[in-house]
């Protein structure tokens, strides 16, 4: 039979506990650390990420700078022109218009060359339609404003 003392169970029990107390010591500043790196290396990435978002950012603006030289060489280019044609160019020289010269007969011609011809715009109109005839089934009125009809394609097709 074994006997131990009182004194000696106490004595084995204080060094059981600092002996764990050490370990669990060591495990908390183990956890601790590995908290830290891993702060340390999501850091790094936004780090990173932001390196490269100034990187491509720079290369924006050189790109920028670049297009701003090459927009004042040709503005250069545009004010030099300029001055010598006002420098060649006397103002009595201007040609105006012949007292014969038919506006109606060419705004026609600006507007059917730059708008469309009659028969485009009333195709181009037509999806419209639809709408209109659904207001005037909707409202019970049966009639149209139409306010600057230009050459009166809209009309024709409410006809």
């Amino acid at each position: 039979m074994i006997l131990v003392s009182l004194n000696d169970l106490r004595g084995w029990l204080a060094a059981l506990v600092a002996l764990y107390s050490t370990r669990i010591q060591f495990f908390a500043q183990k956890a601790q650390w590995q908290v830290v790196e891993q702060q340390a290396r999501d850091q790094k990435a936004q780090t990173n990420q932001l390196e490269a978002t100034i990187e491509r950012q720079g290369i924006l603006l050189q790109e920028l700078r670049q297009k701003i030289q090459n927009l004042k060489i040709q503005n250069d280019c545009l004010d030099h022109e300029l001055r010598q044609f006002k420098a060649q160019t006397k103002p009595d020289s201007l040609v105006m218009a012949p007292n014969n010269f038919d506006f109606d007969l060419f705004y026609t011609a600006f507007e059917d060359r730059f708008r469309g011809s009659m028969a485009d715009i009333k195709n181009l109109l037509q999806v419209y339609l639809p709408y209109v005839h659904r207001a005037i089934v909707d409202t019970q009125i049966n009639r149209v404003v139409d306010i600057g009809c230009g050459r009166g394609e809209w009309l024709e097709l409410l006809q």
